[in-house]
């Protein structure tokens, strides 16, 4: 026995050796036939690949490497070697990884059909790979059985610099408003107007903010106290932690304070881009002076549910419900509904915005 393993450890040795060389990479997003984000979110693809892609239109063969990345492949451990980079996409040497061998992806693309070999001017051919692309286009096989695939090396890039785009940055600019009969009797009724421009990346954010409310305000000096207030903030984000830092002035009918520094902050925690608890000071989006919630997104980077609690002025806390929905990529819904325990009221703010 001791023999067969000592025998064993020697066929087995270059492969662990060879393996230890790699690192250890998880699918998050499959983006494209050949485009993913990490786990920490980094864009990167399989290098020496020229592949179909899904904004040219969905094909069998499209869908067919779609299914087999979501159920053979993201799925399972993987390993990569860098090769080298584009802007901020790294290409790579993709394995899968079992208990006692590797498999190379790149090679099951050329092997299949999923893709053809292609040489960046930058780097030595591979001729491994140069072989198993021969080998499927005489059988005909996967992308050789359509004649019209492009090989300019430029259209390639900007494709991918196109896709990546959707799913790297995104501008919204939002109109909010609410006129709202009678929430909280202490202060009568309410209206807020907020124009909102916000730029949404990866791992960094931007927000401009412009609003004007209006309260009936009741007693011995009764009448309208109207103030408008501007704000900008700059949010910075991790895998489980996003900041958010603010400074705006606000603008009053108080002659006492007429003009008011804002100073706000904000922290997300958790899976940002799926589940997380948000904590807000000075919170226009929700009428309020903070709140605090959970939230879930879902479907685009835009989408998104949460509830918690804001807080009111004389009428206390209030419960809150809010939604986010981008539709066909161009337009962005919003909606906020808040209900005062107190007074058994409910606030109703809606949103319409536009991506671009």
């Amino acid at each position: 026995m001791n023999f067969l393993m000592k025998v064993a450890l020697l066929l087995l040795w270059p492969i662990l050796l060879w393996s230890e060389n790699l690192e250890k990479i998880d699918i998050d997003e499959i983006l494209d036939c050949n485009l993913f984000l990490s786990s920490d979110s980094q864009y990167f693809k399989m290098a020496y690949l020229q592949c179909l892609s899904i904004r040219d239109g969905e094909t069998d063969l499209t869908e067919k490497i779609m299914k087999v990345l979501k159920s053979n492949i993201a799925s399972n451990a993987l390993r990569y070697r860098h090769v080298y980079q584009i802007d901020d996409t790294m290409l790579v040497h993709l394995y899968l990884k079992f208990p006692l061998s590797l498999e190379s992806v790149n090679e099951l693309y050329l092997k299949k059909g999923f893709a053809k070999y292609f040489k960046p001017d930058a780097l030595e051919d591979n001729l491994e790979y140069r072989e198993l692309s021969e080998e499927a286009s005489k059988k005909y096989i996967g992308i050789w059985q359509k004649k019209e695939m492009s090989t300019d090396t430029q259209q390639q890039q900007d494709g991918s610099k196109k896709l990546q785009s959707e799913f790297q940055a995104k501008n919204v600019f939002l109109v909010r408003y609410s006129d709202n009969a009678n929430f909280d009797p202490d202060d009568g009724p309410s209206e807020l107007v907020n124009l909102v421009y916000e730029v949404h990346k990866l791992k960094t954010g931007f927000e401009f903010s412009v609003f004007t409310e209006k309260h009936y305000v009741y007693g011995e000096e009764g009448g309208i106290e109207k103030s408008a207030g501007i704000i900008g903030r700059f949010s910075w984000g991790w895998d489980y932690l996003r900041l958010r830092l603010g400074l705006g002035i606000l603008i009053g009918s108080n002659p006492v304070f007429p003009i008011i520094p804002l100073p706000t902050a904000g922290v997300r925690l958790g899976g940002i881009d799926k589940f997380y608890v948000s904590a807000d000071f000075i919170d226009e989006s929700k009428f309020s002076r903070s709140t605090i919630g959970v939230n879930y997104k879902f479907g685009s980077k835009l989408d998104l549910i949460g509830a918690g609690i804001a807080a009111g002025g004389e009428g206390g806390s209030d419960f809150y419900l809010t939604g986010r929905y981008e539709l066909l990529k161009m337009v962005l819904l919003e909606a906020t509904a808040k209900y005062n325990r107190k007074y058994k009221d409910m606030l109703l703010i809606g949103g319409l915005g536009f991506v671009f």
